[in-house]
């Protein structure tokens, strides 16, 4: 069975982020951190020591970790941590913030009557990324993210995942397609350490491959 030293915590991040628009409204990225409890299980298993954290969306509103921001300072307190070895982010960070007309945005903003309202622009503003700041905050810390395309070509999604991994310094990238449901693995370089539709089985294989690294 493979442990971990006590004193060495891999952290897995899960589930989605909102960014407020105005009160009852909200850009999301939807997702309920069903890869990250995997992946936490599966280290558990192992006799890791890992840490599961899971956002507000996935967690049945027990976390705190709603907006961007949480999700960000959240993951800037982990580095804070000597302990801290490696960061699984399979988190879905929303990718816009945004503005209606020249309305000021915020959660606390008041709520625009949809029944009367005429038409409204909606503008999008790209979000801060998260996950490059890991590797510039703590080059020694293993970061493992997750890069997700839509019914792309093989040739597309692998360029995808490699370009994922070079803009964040990480570790391992594990290209997923919501379409044709395959699974790429990338490990040191970008290369190909799997490809299969088995998503499982790839979850194993990055635990695997994670853990010989820190070992």
């Amino acid at each position: 069975m493979a442990t971990s030293a006590p004193d060495r915590v891999v952290h897995v991040i899960g589930g989605g982020t909102i960014n407020h628009v105005r009160s009852h409204l909200a850009l999301t990225a939807a997702s309920y951190g069903g890869t990250a409890r995997a992946l936490h299980a599966m280290f558990d298993q192992l006799g890791v020591h890992a840490r599961l954290h899971l956002t507000k969306m996935a967690s049945s509103g027990l976390s705190a970790v709603e907006t961007n921001a949480d999700l960000k300072a959240l993951t800037l307190g982990l580095l804070e941590e000597p302990s801290c070895a490696a960061i699984v982010f399979t988190a879905a960070v929303a990718d816009f913030e945004g503005q209606i007309d020249d309305l000021p945005s915020g959660e606390y903003q008041q709520r625009l009557e949809s029944r009367t309202a005429a038409p409204l622009s909606l503008t999008l503003i790209p979000s801060e990324k998260i996950v490059p700041l890991i590797k510039a905050a703590r080059p020694d810390v293993l970061l493992a993210t997750f890069k997700t395309t839509t019914s792309a070509s093989e040739a597309e999604q692998l360029a995808r995942g490699r370009a994922q991994q070079q803009y964040a310094r990480a570790d391992f990238v594990l290209a997923n397609d919501t379409g044709t449901r395959q699974n790429l693995l990338l490990g040191g370089g970008g290369a190909v350490l799997a490809s299969t539709t088995h998503r499982e089985r790839v979850l194993r294989m990055l635990v695997g491959a994670i853990l010989e690294r820190l070992a």
